[in-house]
């Protein structure tokens, strides 16, 4: 049983390693998405922590989670890491590696993921500190200066660095028990803070009700039954604006 169990592990190493020397999926992946975050996204959350996105002429928006969200989406995460922890495959085997068993099979062949980790955080320190230039651009109402341009060029740059990297180190660890519990945490986190805005009926002889930002699923479910695409988009801006708050 071990025995056959070392192979399938190699197998899966081998067919993983060899993705990361293709970045065709990394490009179609992005191409969905789009090559890099919005600028102008990166503007609203600069100077209202929050973000707004259309889809179906139903505009949503996504802000930053509150304390009570943030600890549901704590407890959300306990749970599924323990139902992670004790789900078993047809072998009887538990289904899920940790991170750090992973990084040190693919360390052996080569892949260093934790090199790949800190280009990620050094990236991010370079973005923080341009957007913080930027941002004080943007509160002043500069308008589109030179300075402003570069600092948006260099935005893009960096955004497109990481999103190769976490790319790759995402596909390489997908399967890990950690990576599985963060994925359906920021879904849970996602559900949480999206709003829709719900226009107000006419009223006739002028008069109209107030529109009024409502929750935009009514239950987990309702979400992870959304179409595809509302979903996708919803997820990768909350991740933008959530990333900072996930350190529960």
């Amino acid at each position: 049983m071990e025995e056959k169990k070392e192979i399938k592990v190699e197998e899966q190493i081998n067919k993983e390693a060899e993705k990361t020397t293709v970045d065709d999926k990394v490009k179609k992946i992005k191409a969905e998405i789009g090559k890099n975050i919005d600028l102008n996204i990166i503007e609203n959350l600069v100077k209202n922590n929050e973000m707004e996105f259309e889809f179906e002429d139903v505009d949503y928006r996504i802000a930053k989670p509150s304390y009570k969200q943030r600890q549901d989406a704590y407890q959300e995460q306990l749970k599924k890491h323990v139902s992670l922890l004790q789900e078993k495959d047809e072998n009887g085997d538990f289904k899920y590696k940790s991170e750090d068993e992973l990084k040190a099979l693919y360390k052996a062949r080569g892949i260093d993921i934790d090199d790949m980790t800190n280009k990620i955080v050094n990236l991010e320190l370079k973005k923080k500190d341009y957007l913080i230039k930027l941002g004080k651009l943007l509160a002043d109402k500069v308008g589109e200066t030179k300075e402003v341009k570069v600092y948006k060029a260099e935005i893009e740059k960096i955004n497109d660095a990481q999103q190769t990297l976490s790319f790759k180190k995402t596909q390489l660890l997908g399967y890990s028990l950690e990576s599985q519990s963060l994925m359906h945490t920021y879904s849970y986190l996602t559900y949480l803070v999206t709003e829709k805005l719900v226009k107000g009926k006419d009223l006739g002889e002028g008069n109209k009700e107030a529109d009024k930002w409502v929750r935009a699923w009514k239950s987990f479910d309702e979400f992870m039954n959304s179409p595809e695409a509302l979903v996708n988009k919803a997820a990768f801006y909350a991740t933008i604006i959530v990333k900072p708050d996930m350190e529960l």
